[in-house]
């Protein structure tokens, strides 16, 4: 009893004093939590990055392990050769020549699942002491990364692949296997840490994240060395090659010292202009600081210090957000304060498609015509020529885009003035059914379908602008970024966290939705009970929010993150204005 008074003695004693600490604090007449009471108020980006981390400690061999251990133990062993010891652990699976021969840095592939490992029949009732045996290994394969960190999502389907272990000094170990990492998608987010690389716009006005999926252990300087290499191959043509004169890293070439990332380059960055150095100062300082132009870096080279070359710079990754609005009952409604508010009444009660803006904006009707919409929310011409519209999306500025029913082309309206586009590569099979296009401007996701299931799913492709900011044409390839099919509806969330779902079908009670960070791995998306025929990404409440009208005409808003709870914003809705 006398420990039990004392023990709550004590407790009374310390909250007592945590009162009496934070008492003053409550009154504002000092800061002892060191909370800060000046300086600037920094608005964060939001994302959807996972930051929670495992990190992996595999074992090497074990004394007289079987075969089917051996390859078990060198998967187990990959994830901590991306993230941390560089292989070391992995490569004690391996023969000499293996070592020597495989190259972790070809390839990564992806798998779901398990790996399913047995060793082949012909060699199950091996006894032979030194004769190699064959493992198969059964993956589920989703993606595939490339040397240089761009993932690319490839028809999941299930591959197996051969695996020769010999003996060394009595001991397995693995002789012959496929070059490059296989990771499973639950490890690969916590191997890989992506990384957006800020490349220039063709118009020179605006940066553009190019994504990339790199090894934790060294992700900075891999970054530095992409950057200076150029973009990805599916976004050349929408970006300049900044680096004029082909600098590259030093070797050893990045450090972090309280919290400065010091960039060593060759000195061949001493020939750019200033204008150029500027401009490669402020995409390394966007890239290793995850778009925040505030990260401190050190940029040296051939002895000069180039860390303040950017200072004058106005490239920013900031994009607009505009309110998301509804169409009903012939009104055009503004989300963005807590109330929703009428700010037209444009007698609208025929729409299949909806954009609007404080620009004015167009409707969708069920005939597939297209008409204009003014600031006022009046109809006004019809536009596109008065062709048969399969979907419309809302571009940069007063650019509607739109997919030609007849002709497959992409047509895009700049304030009346039209020009059609061809997506490359796509053959009489696939259509293109839905589009969105980036926040920035410089990047279309579209959705294809095609009679021959290999060949539908998402795709994502540049578009080059000129020095006017108007749209010039598309890149001359695409980039595969999902094999779902049936996809009606996606938007940007952000400029790196896209979101598509398939069509919502009355009879089957699920409806599949992802979101990536594209290009990346798929997650599964959560809507709302009742399914959804349409979505927005907009300003509501003063935050950015993901919106979903459902087929009994309710727009619901996801509050917090992407996996938050769904409030409803709007009801009797006829369209959703998407960006």
């Amino acid at each position: 009893m006398r420990t039990y008074r004392v023990a709550r003695a004590l407790v009374t004693m310390l909250v007592a004093l945590l009162f009496g600490c934070l008492l003053p604090v409550l009154s504002g007449c000092s800061n002892v939590l060191g909370l800060p009471k000046s300086g600037t108020v920094q608005v964060m980006k939001p994302t959807e990055q996972d930051t929670r981390r495992i990190f992996t400690n595999p074992s090497g061999p074990v004394k007289d392990a079987q075969p089917e251990a051996i390859v078990k133990g060198f998967f187990e062993a990959l994830p901590a050769g991306v993230q941390s010891d560089g292989f070391k652990t992995a490569r004690r699976f391996f023969t000499s020549a293996a070592s020597n021969w495989w190259n972790s840095d070809a390839k990564t592939m992806v798998y779901s699942g398990a790996p399913q490992i047995a060793r082949k029949a012909s060699f199950a009732d091996s006894s032979a002491v030194n004769d190699e045996i064959t493992v198969s290994v059964r993956l589920q394969v989703q993606g595939m990364l490339d040397s240089h960190g761009v993932y690319l999502a490839v028809p999941e389907e299930t591959e197996t692949f051969d695996f020769t272990l010999s003996k060394v000094q009595g001991q397995w170990r693995i002789g012959k296997l496929p070059s490059g990492v296989m990771v499973g998608a639950d490890d690969f987010k916590q191997a890989y840490r992506q990384v957006s690389l800020y490349q220039l716009g063709t118009s020179r006005k605006e940066l553009i994240p190019d994504v990339r999926w790199l090894c934790w252990r060294d992700w900075r300087a891999r970054a530095v060395e992409e950057l200076l290499n150029g973009s990805a191959a599916w976004l050349r043509d929408a970006v300049v090659d900044t680096n004029t004169e082909q600098v590259t890293l030093r070797s050893n070439g990045v450090t972090v010292h309280d919290s400065t990332i010091r960039i060593w380059l060759s000195s061949v960055m001493n020939r750019m202009t200033d204008a150029e150095r500027s401009v490669l100062v402020r995409q390394l300082r966007l890239s290793l600081g995850d778009g925040s132009k505030e990260t401190s870096i050190d940029v040296v080279a051939g002895g000069r210090n180039y860390s303040h070359a950017d200072d004058g710079s106005s490239l920013d990754t900031r994009s607009t957000v505009d309110p998301i609005y509804t169409l009903s009952a012939g009104n055009i409604v503004s989300l963005k304060s807590s109330n929703a508010v009428r700010v037209a009444q444009a007698g609208i009660d025929d729409a299949d498609g909806f954009i609007f803006s404080s620009e004015g904006g167009a409707v969708l009707d069920h005939s597939g015509r297209v008409k204009r919409l003014g600031a006022d929310g009046a109809l006004r011409d019809t536009m596109f020529s008065g062709h048969k519209i399969r979907t419309i999306c809302k571009g940069r500025g007063k650019e509607i885009w739109a997919v030609d029913e007849s002709t497959e082309e992409i047509a895009v309206d700049a304030d009346g003035r039209t020009r059609a586009l061809t997506i490359p590569g796509l053959d009489d099979t696939q259509h293109v059914r839905a589009i969105s296009v980036s926040p920035e401007g410089d990047r279309l996701a579209f959705s294809l379908e095609s009679s021959k299931r290999a060949k539908s799913g998402i795709g994502i492709i540049g578009i080059r602008r000129g020095s006017d900011g108007e749209v010039e044409s598309l890149a001359r390839s695409f980039l595969r970024i999902s094999d779902q099919s049936g996809v009606s509806m996606m938007t940007f969330y952000n400029d790196i966290t896209f979101i598509y779902a398939a069509q919502y079908e009355q009879n089957d009670h699920t409806q599949i939705a992802r979101r990536q960070l594209v290009p990346g791995p798929e997650n599964n998306q959560s809507l709302p009970d009742a399914g959804a025929i349409a979505m927005a990404t907009g300003e509501v409440n003063m935050y950015r929010r993901f919106a979903v009208l459902d087929r009994l005409g309710i727009v619901r808003t996801v509050d917090g993150s992407l996996g938050g709870t769904w409030s409803s914003a709007d009801s009797q809705v006829m369209a959703l204005s998407a960006q």
